[in-house]
């Protein structure tokens, strides 16, 4: 074997471990908790609930920072508007966070 291609040989060698090393590396990671919350809509009375309650309903869990839209403007909780019902339910949530 010559001295050139036993050079090669090495640097392919060298080559593989360094593309292999990533993936046979475990991830390592912490659980960050998330203080989120979300809107239990009221009984709504005869004629249902009202379109803005309904809107802060369909967001979801979100987080704690964001607001609801209210008659009021931007609010942290319920109610949303006179004689609402409506109320915020609220949770931790466990996230995964990569290092």
């Amino acid at each position: 074997m010559t001295p050139e291609l036993q050079e090669l040989i090495e640097a392919a060698h060298d080559l593989a471990v360094l593309i292999e090393a990533p993936r046979k590396k475990s991830r390592q990671y912490y659980y960050d908790e998330v203080e989120q919350k979300r809107w239990i809509l009221g009984d709504g009375g005869r004629s249902g609930n009202c379109e803005i309650c309904v809107d802060n309903s369909d967001r979801g869990w979100i987080d704690m920072d964001d607001t609801y839209e209210s008659v009021f403007g931007d609010v942290d909780e319920a109610p949303a508007h006179p004689n609402c019902t409506c109320e915020v339910e609220f949770k931790t949530r466990r996230k995964r966070v990569y290092v």
